[in-house]
């Protein structure tokens, strides 16, 4: 009796060391380099980690900037951005890599004033939104669908609330730099020209 006992026991032992063992060795890395698409070297170093049904790619982006002339101007007053931003992406794919959908978060926060150094009166210019890539042929760049959700522009102004902003979903037609195909929800720039509102922000800024 003792003697089954003691067998049992081992036996569960060595279930639980394979067990932990499995757990430990899961999930393996793999090379970012064999995925389809090519991953975005902009979120260089990806990780990517396979799950057993396929490679989950993670990234990151960061930067910031001060006192940088923007393309644009009020009279001839150039207007100036000091902010910074992140996003997040993760890559989804099939066990030979090809990727079949994308997701970032992405996030941003600037000022806009007419100062190099900037002083003086102020827009805040701020975006949270995410970012969506679906590929209905798996690793097909051709057939991707990009889908924009949240506030991609939000400008405001001390004492005077919303300059200008860009909320709700935009998608695009099927491809890569394609035209909109869907948009909804206020979008006072329509989702980037910026040249529509730029009246506004001069206006805003007392120019």
């Amino acid at each position: 009796m003792r003697r089954s006992i003691v067998i049992l026991t081992t036996v569960a032992l060595l279930g639980l060391f394979a067990s932990a063992t499995a757990t430990a060795a899961s999930p393996r890395v793999v090379d970012p380099a064999g995925m389809t698409p090519q991953l975005n070297p902009d979120y260089d170093p990806w990780v990517c980690t396979d799950t057993g049904n396929g490679p989950i790619c993670v990234g990151h982006e960061a930067g910031s900037w001060t006192n940088e002339e923007l393309p644009f101007a009020c009279g001839a007053r150039p207007l100036f951005t000091s902010g910074s931003f992140t996003s997040d992406g993760r890559r989804w794919h099939l066990p030979d890599g090809r990727a079949t959908h994308t997701f970032f978060q992405n996030a941003s926060r600037e000022r806009w004033t007419l100062t190099g150094d900037g002083t003086g009166p102020s827009v805040l210019v701020q975006s949270h939104w995410n970012e969506h890539f679906v590929y209905p042929v798996p690793g097909d760049r051709d057939t991707r669908v990009r889908t924009i959700t949240g506030a991609d522009w939000q400008a405001t102004a001390p004492g005077q609330g919303v300059v200008f902003h860009d909320v709700g979903v935009v998608r695009f037609a099927p491809g890569v730099d394609t035209p909109i195909d869907l948009m909804r929800g206020p979008h006072d720039s329509n989702h980037g020209d910026l040249d529509i509102v730029i009246p506004a922000v001069c206006a805003a800024l007392g120019a």
